[in-house]
């Protein structure tokens, strides 16, 4: 029987053993990504005009080249000027609109630009149009920015179109958006 006993307790060392020194490497806990709040948030309201650069019809497809400008209050930034270019085609069979080579760009009251790209695509409603600009950069105050400018534009009459402004800015060179 002691020798029962005997065994039984080496065995239970063995076993506690086994599980100190095992050979499986831990598993690290995982953190929740941390998530970098903008270094500044953009608002803004800008009335634009519009101006058909070129038509190309080919049947079903139309392609237009859209420059839109104008002026706006931007938050902080006073009065500014917003200037867009892009490339429509415009697809009736789809009803379909797809935004390819576009360019922004914001001229601060101080002097300041900040700029950026976009393209979309979307269902053809010529009466609103929402776009994200992928921002790549500025001059002065905006000078090293990246981020995201959400842009709602809605129809006017006489080829004006009053854009809303809703954007987050980063001045680190990786942020999490």
């Amino acid at each position: 029987m002691k020798s029962f006993k005997n065994l039984l307790i080496a065995g239970m060392l063995i076993a506690g053993m086994s599980v100190l020194f095992s050979c499986e490497p831990e598993k690290p806990e995982t953190e929740p990504p941390v998530v970098t709040p903008p270094d500044e948030i953009l608002n803004g309201s800008f009335t634009l005009t519009t101006e058909e650069l070129f038509v190309d019809d080919y049947g079903p497809e139309t392609t237009t080249g859209i420059s839109m400008k104008g002026e706006g209050d931007l938050n902080g930034h006073g009065i500014s000027e917003m200037t867009l270019s892009h490339h429509e085609t415009i697809s009736v069979e789809n009803n379909s609109v797809e935004i390819t080579n576009g360019n922004m760009s914001i001229l601060a009251d101080s002097g300041s630009e900040i700029y950026g790209t976009y393209q979309e695509w979307g269902f053809l409603d010529p009466r609103f149009k929402t776009i994200e600009i992928s921002v790549a950069g500025g001059t002065g105050e905006f000078s090293g920015a990246t981020g995201k400018i959400k842009l709602r534009l809605v129809a006017g009459k006489d080829l004006l179109w009053t854009a809303n402004v809703e954007g987050k800015l980063y001045f680190d060179q990786n942020p999490t958006l």
